[in-house]
């Protein structure tokens, strides 16, 4: 029976160290690796082009940045809809979050795991009317 129980703990020992890696056991949402700088995305959300109090601006849409981990994606989206509640009119631009796999980019150092994004904040006019998210480069 101890010889049995051994045997038992010996598998049971080698299935978690050869399966298990850093960031690998999760609840299967996605998973950020590494720094903003240097680092990766697996199984990442992604961000649609428009929702309710957000957009995501043409030169953006074609890079296809729009990936990131679960809860960047959905923050970004509460936030919208809840300043588009106290201003109609009030759309957030949304710039590039990350690559789908996260990793280097040429137009950014950081922007590979997932966890930053570049958004083009609100503005209004001279009579307080909410102005639509300005083109940057």
């Amino acid at each position: 029976m101890r010889r049995r129980a051994k045997a038992v703990a010996l598998a049971f020992g080698l299935v978690l160290t050869s399966c298990a890696g850093p960031n690998l056991w999760t609840d299967g949402t996605s998973v950020s690796t590494g720094l903003s700088s240097h680092g990766r995305l697996r199984r990442p959300a992604k961000l649609e082009l428009t929702g309710s109090g957000f957009s995501v601006g043409e030169r953006w849409k074609t890079r296809g940045f729009q990936y990131g981990t679960e809860e960047l994606v959905s923050a970004l989206g509460r936030a919208a809809k809840t300043v588009r509640g106290g201003a109609k009119k009030a759309t957030l631009g949304i710039a590039d979050l990350s690559p789908q796999r996260g990793g280097k980019s040429k137009w950014h150092s950081s922007h590979q795991s997932g966890r930053d994004v570049d958004l083009i904040f609100y503005s209004v006019d001279e009579q307080g009317k909410p102005l639509a998210p300005r083109r940057t480069t």
